[in-house]
This record gives structure tokens, C-alpha cells and sequence, in this order.
């Protein structure tokens, strides 16, 4: 942490390893049906991976560097967050995606990848709002705009909480390509800041 501003700045170390992990999710990825392009592509990661695996500054993974962060930043840790969203999902696979998730989320804004952090961020919420209210056995139209209509009219969140996500629901629209027609509609930091810090709000406020 930046002492002096009170940001937070990701170290040498940190970086190469969020690299890291970022390297091994797109080579999961590659599609080799055209075999000359992808072949050059992962020639390069693998390249890069390896020099990077064996430099000494790559000292943790990425999820422990990101979750460091976020207990700084939010004041809460991982095992905490996980028993917080365990009240209402129970199953451990989909409760690990979305921790996962919300660890990528927060890697990506400290990286500069604000329209990334906010796409995952908004997926994160949703499948939280979508899980919550299957939990409540509360029948839902199965898309963001009625889980915080449906959260909304049951009480289950405060007007100035859904209204936070109803902005971070109405900028995920933003964010495809069709809609960025103009400089204004960039993604910003404070945008995506917003973005993330949604989702430990909406999770304090659901269990509540």
C-alpha cells in the first residue's frame, strides 16, 4: 500500500504472478482449429510462462495476492467472505467460482482492465442475487433486472443497495462493444471501483 496516497500498488512480484494466472486461463482457451496462428500464440505464453516460473521474484499465487488486498481494502478475508455467502449456497463448487470470480474482479481493476472488472463483477452479483433468492425458494424471470426488482419489493435489500446494483446492472449494457460508440462511454476506475465494492455490499446486506 501507498502510504502516502492511501492506494494501493501492486510490487514487481505480484504483478508477474497475476500474469501468471492470466497466461494459464487464456491458454485454456486457445482454439487450435486454426493451428498456424494458435500454435504461434501459445509458442509465445509458453515462453513467457516458463522464464517467468523460473524468475525468483514469483513468490505467491494469485488468488493469495489477490485476497490480501481485498482484506486491506474491504476488511474481510476470504474464509469470512466464504461462510457469509455459505447462509444461502451451500454448494462448496459454486460458492469456489464465485470467490474465485470476485478475486479476478479485483485483480483486473488493480490492473487497469476496468471494462474487464466490471463484466466479472456484474456476473458475480448476478449469480449471487439468482442463488440468494433460489435459496428463499423465490421464483424469479431468471435475469438480472428481476432479482433486484424481486430483492427489491421483498425487503430483502435496502433501496439505497439495490440502487447501487441497478447502476452497476444498467452499465453492464454499456459495456458491449455496440454500445461504445463515443469516448464518454469508457469504462473509468471509479466505474469499476464501484463495481467491485458492490458486490461486499450487497453480500453484508443479504445477510443482514
Amino acid at each position: 500500500m501507498n502510504t502516502k496516497t492511501g492506494s494501493f500498488v501492486l510490487l514487481d512480484d505480484e504483478i508477474l504472478s497475476i500474469k501468471l494466472q492470466l497466461i494459464e486461463e487464456l491458454k485454456d482457451k486457445i482454439d487450435f482449429s486454426e493451428p498456424t496462428i494458435y500454435s504461434t500464440i501459445w509458442t509465445y505464453l509458453d515462453e513467457f510462462e516458463q522464464k517467468a516460473k523460473a524468475s525468483p521474484t514469483t513468490k505467491k499465487p494469485r488468488a493469495d495476492i489477490a485476497w490480501n488486498f481485498i482484506k486491506n481494502e474491504y476488511r474481510v478475508d476470504k474464509t469470512t467472505l466464504s461462510k457469509r455467502l455459505n447462509k444461502f449456497i451451500k454448494d462448496d463448487f459454486k460458492r469456489g467460482i464465485i470467490l474465485r470470480d470476485i478475486g479476478t474482479a479485483h485483480s483486473l481493476l488493480n490492473l487497469g482492465f476496468y471494462k474487464e472488472s466490471v463484466i466479472i463483477s456484474g456476473g458475480v452479483i448476478e449469480e449471487i442475487l439468482r442463488l440468494f433468492l433460489e435459496a428463499k425458494q423465490i421464483k424469479s424471470k431468471n435475469n438480472f433486472i428481476d432479482y433486484i426488482k424481486i430483492c427489491e419489493e421483498n425487503n430483502l435489500l435496502k433501496s439505497g443497495i439495490s440502487r447501487l446494483s441497478d447502476f452497476l446492472r444498467e452499465f453492464r449494457n454499456l459495456v458491449h462493444l455496440s454500445r461504445e460508440k463515443v469516448k464518454n462511454d469508457t469504462v473509468n476506475i471509479s466505474v469499476a471501483k464501484s463495481a467491485v465494492s458492490s458486490i461486499f455490499t450487497i453480500i453484508d446486506e443479504l445477510n443482514k
